[in-house]
């Protein structure tokens, strides 16, 4: 979806999903991240465990380009428009402060 439509919001109780409105616009999909790239920290001297927002970061989102966000560098052309724009962490279910080796 490259043209701009404009989003029907509807309001709904009984439902255990969030929907998001498409726009078109490719955006960081993270509620965590919330669009500002956190890189990879394999190891840090003296911990051996760390959250894994530190440990492990955008590690999987779609736009990681392993030197930053492509949705930041504007690398629109660069991404995969189906892709999911969260690290896998997240996608997997894990809060930024899980502990992980």
């Amino acid at each position: 979806m490259r043209d701009y439509k404009k989003p029907e919001v509807i309001g709904a109780t009984d439902l255990c999903e969030g929907v998001y409105a498409a726009s078109g616009a490719i955006v960081c999909q993270s509620q965590y991240m919330q669009g500002v790239w956190h890189r990879p920290n394999a190891y840090t001297l003296g911990m051996d465990q760390e959250s894994v927002i530190v440990r492990r970061g955008c590690e999987g989102c779609s736009a990681d380009d392993g030197d930053g966000c492509k949705i930041m560098k504007g690398k629109m052309d660069d991404l995969n428009k189906d892709g999911v724009f969260k690290p896998t962490w997240e996608q997997q279910g894990m809060s930024p402060d899980t502990t992980v080796w």
